[in-house]
This record gives structure tokens, C-alpha cells and sequence, in this order.
């Protein structure tokens, strides 16, 4: 008996879903424990913010060259009694203006927050001072995503077993 190449293809589709969603659910799992661990080791502190901004790059070379943006606040807080001033940068770059300009709103100019910084390194800093939904976003999405894949997983390998 020959094997069904249609069911084939599916399996090895239904394989890739499960893996990605594998992939993700590892990925969740050390942005939740690298996020709760800031939360538990980090200090708290309240920050002013100085100012945000959006800044843009061009990347890429040759005739292929676009803009991107990205956002950054810079915040000032005390730290053993001492100012200190740093830059904390969005994180990722967008061709989307907008959705940077967005990010940068929420951090006017003159309002507190409250905010991590690393005690060992007191210039590195985390705008998420705060257990929240908001702070565990990232996590969030990736495992809605791998909960997305899982069920592509298991309607594939529904298909697959019934043709």
C-alpha cells in the first residue's frame, strides 16, 4: 500500500505546528521566569520621566534602504540617595511611525512611574515596575499563539487521520 502523498504533506504540517509551538511555549516560559525574576530581585523605585521620543534609521544597503522607528524614555530616579539618569529603549524597531509614537505617548514628560532597576547595575532599567498583565504581555501573546498552533496541530492531525 502506497502512502496517501495529501496526508503526508498534512502530517508534516501538523509537525511543524506542534513544534512551533513547542519552540514558543519554551520561549514563555524563560520570558515569564526572566520577568518574574526582575520583579523579585530587582529594586522598586519611583522615576520622573525626563522625556520620550521616537527616533528613525535607515537600514539596509544598495537600492533596498527603508526607515525604521523606534521609541525611547529617558527617566530620572534616586538610587542610594544619588540621581541617576538613563535611556530606556523600546526594545524592537517598527516600519510603523505610529505604533512607536503610541508607546512614546504614554510616557509624557514631568510624570512618575514606578519603575525596576538592577541594584548591581543601577543604570539598567525596566519601565514595567509593577506585577501586571502589562508586564507579562509578551509571554501572553507568545502562548496565545502556541495555544493557536496547537489547536492548527490537532485539526490537521484530525484530517489527516480520517483521509
Amino acid at each position: 500500500m502506497e502512502p496517501n502523498p495529501r496526508r503526508s504533506g498534512r502530517q508534516l504540517v501538523a509537525f511543524g505546528f506542534i513544534w512551533l509551538s513547542v519552540m514558543l511555549m519554551i520561549l514563555v516560559a524563560w520570558l515569564a521566569m526572566t520577568q518574574a525574576s526582575r520583579l523579585l530581585r530587582w529594586s522598586q523605585v519611583d522615576a520622573e520621566v525626563q522625556r520620550s521620543e521616537v527616533y528613525s534609521r535607515i537600514q539596509g544597503s544598495g537600492g533596498r534602504r527603508s526607515t525604521v522607528w523606534g521609541a525611547a524614555v529617558t527617566i530620572r530616579y534616586l538610587v542610594n540617595g544619588r540621581p541617576t539618569v538613563t535611556t530606556v529603549d523600546r526594545g524592537f524597531e517598527s516600519a510603523m511611525r505610529s505604533w512607536m509614537e503610541y508607546w512614546a505617548r504614554q510616557y509624557p514628560a514631568g510624570s512618575h512611574r514606578k519603575i525596576l532597576f538592577n541594584p548591581g547595575e543601577p543604570l539598567d532599567a525596566d519601565l514595567n515596575g509593577e506585577w501586571s498583565l502589562a508586564s507579562f504581555s509578551s509571554p501572553v501573546e507568545f502562548a496565545l499563539v502556541a495555544v493557536l498552533l496547537l489547536w492548527g496541530w490537532r485539526r490537521l492531525r484530525r484530517a489527516a487521520s480520517s483521509s
